[in-house]
This record gives C-alpha cells, structure tokens and sequence, in this order.
C-alpha cells in the first residue's frame, strides 16, 4: 500500500508540473499575441502619415517638372520639408531610362541636352554625357544607333544592335562654349523595342524621388529615427 501511495504521489506531482507549463505557455503566447497588436497598431498610426506625405512629395515634383519650377537634382541632394506631427518629406528629380517603340523604316529622333539649362549650358560642361546604352528588347531585325552633334555638327559615334543584345557608345566632350548638345537616330527594318540610357538618364524622362517618413517621437530626417516608417515613391514624367 505504501507503494501504491509514492506512485500516486509522483503522478500528482508530474501532472501539476505538466498543468503549470502548459499555462505558462499559454500565458506567454497570450503576451506575444498583445505585443504584436501593440506594435501593429503603432505601426498603423505612423504608416498613413508616412505613405500620404510621399504621395504629396510625388504629386508637388511632377506640378515642378510640368511647370518647369526649381526641383533640386537627385545628385546635388534632396529637399527637406518637415510637415509637423512627426512627419518628414524628401523629394529631389533624377532621370531615368527610356523604352522606345520603333516602327519599321522610321527613324526615331531624340536629343541629349542639359534639362536644367537647355539653351544656357549648350557644351555640356554641367551635364557631362560620357555614354549611350541601347539594348534590344524585341523584334528581329537589327537597330541601327547614330549620334551627332546638332546642327549638323560632327560625328559622334554609331552602332549596330542585334537581337536580344546591347551596345554602348563612348561620348567624347568638347570645347568650353561649343556645341556639346547632340541628336540621337535609331533605326530598324522592322518593328522592334529597344532601351536607351545615359550616364546622366533620359533628360526627356525625369523622374521624381519622394520619400515621406512618420514617427511617433519627433523626426529630422528618413534615417534618424529607429521607430520611424518610410514610404518611397518614384514618378517618371515623360516630356
């Protein structure tokens, strides 16, 4: 009987410690459950400030390219706006690559000029162009890629994309205050598509970089706050 009684005593012993744990599971996870609600709720309160003033960055560089108003270029820095409640915009304008449509036997004409000053900085000093990428997206028939100065101004350089490939072609500078400002042809026997790029992008395709950023604590820029939520948008605006 003795015997009996130690077994029954072990197995109480064993079934309480198995009871505790399980509550103590349960307890933990009903605390990890309320932590997580408490942090997505933050995050909520922080996310719409954050995603509507990068909406409102976006919407205020496009009125600037289409009203050709002052936008500072993306690699001269950003403009800073602090909105109050926490909130903190950035927005500056870059230019992006282009993905152009040819029709067969018809030439494509586009040009490369400084944006910021297209009749003022005609060599180029200030927007240096130091290459042109095409690469062939679709289509059978080879692309033909020419660049001259305007004005029937020297030869620049040319080439020939296959297919599925991609050429580049050096551009040299010129003399302070001559024609640096150059004309684009590209060409194909047949349909096709093909994309285009510079080292300075498209300057008919500006493309605007918003940011906005929100906090629950107070904030000066997108990169300063451990607790802040960050919404990035970018705009191209094809001219």
């Amino acid at each position: 009987m003795r015997h009996d009684h130690k077994n029954q005593t072990g197995a109480t012993l064993l079934l309480a410690i198995l009871i505790l744990a399980g509550l103590t599971l349960t307890i933990l996870t009903v605390a990890a459950l309320t932590v997580q609600e408490i942090r997505s709720s933050r995050a909520i309160a922080v996310t719409e400030p954050a995603i509507s003033a990068a909406e409102t960055a976006g919407e205020q560089g496009v009125w600037s390219i289409k009203r050709n108003t002052s936008l500072v270029n993306c690699t001269s820095g950003q403009t800073t706006q602090n909105l109050g409640t926490n909130t903190v915009v950035t927005s500056c304008k870059s230019y992006a690559s282009a993905t152009l449509t040819l029709k067969a036997n018809i030439p494509l004409v586009f040009y490369l000029y400084d944006p910021n000053n297209v009749n003022g900085d005609i060599d180029l000093s200030e927007f240096p162009y130091t290459w042109l990428s095409a690469t062939h997206r679709s289509g059978n028939f080879q692309i033909g890629v020419s660049i001259s100065r305007i004005n029937n101004g020297p030869f620049v350089g040319s080439a020939t994309v296959s297919p599925g490939a991609s050429q580049t072609i050096n551009i040299n500078g010129v003399q302070e205050d001559t024609e640096g400002r150059m004309q684009v042809t590209i060409s194909s026997a047949g349909n096709a598509t093909v994309d285009v790029n510079t080292n300075q992008g498209m300057p008919d395709f500006p493309t605007v970089d918003a940011t906005g950023c929100s906090s629950k604590s107070p904030v000066t820029s997108c990169s300063s706050n451990f607790e802040s939520y960050t919404r990035r948008i970018n705009v191209t605006v094809p001219q």
